[in-house]
């Protein structure tokens, strides 16, 4: 091998390798639009098995479901962004107004395509917010919003009255109630609408 023809491999693979770090890399530059949030009630699904003793699975309960629909715009050169994470806000009612805050992280968002993520307050959470198993309303979530954060940037968001409320809310920030899908009996269901959340 002469020295023309090493140094053309030496070239090749430097190249080569600056592709794959690029790619290892992924996106610098990411913009997400978030079409909405929308905040409902949803039953506890039944399930059905076999090979284990049947019990009584008492009265259906309701869980708050909020989902957030957000599409993204990057330099990502595989059309995968790797992380993006949901900070959600839901300004709701009881003995004193409270704002539940949470943030998760998801993966492998698609880009420009329609993205869905989604927490979930179980029964016992909203009773802890309003003092009463089984009456919470989707109405008692006077105010909602999103931000989308990429590399610790907000890169879009999204709020039910225009603005940014949550930063200037006289009221008691609550973390901990918002769970991701995978900890919720939903986690079976929507399998290909959901982003998978970070565990």
């Amino acid at each position: 091998m002469n020295c023309s023809q090493l140094l053309f491999q030496l070239t090749a693979i430097i190249g080569l390798a600056g592709m794959v770090s690029a790619h290892a890399q992924g996106p610098t530059q990411v913009q997400a639009k978030v079409a909405g949030v929308k905040v409902i009630m949803q039953k506890t699904p039944v399930f059905t098995a076999a090979g284990v003793e049947t019990k009584k699975d008492g009265k259906l309960r309701e869980w708050l479901e909020v989902e957030v629909e957000f599409e993204t715009r990057s330099d990502s050169k595989v059309g995968v962004i790797p992380e993006v994470m949901v900070q959600y806000y839901l300004a709701v009612k009881g003995a004193t107004q409270q704002i539940l805050t949470d943030s998760f992280t998801y993966t492998n968002v698609i880009d420009k395509e329609p993205a869905y993520a989604v927490v979930y307050v179980s029964p016992t959470g909203l009773t802890r917010v309003n003092g009463e198993m089984g009456k919470f309303k989707a109405g008692d979530v006077v105010a909602w919003g999103a931000e989308v954060l990429f590399n610790g940037r907000v890169v879009g968001s999204f709020s039910s009255s225009g603005g940014d409320w949550w930063t200037t809310a006289q009221a008691q920030r609550v973390s901990g109630l918002l769970l991701a899908k995978e900890n919720t009996p939903f986690h079976l269901l929507w399998i290909d609408r959901h982003l998978e959340a970070k565990r």
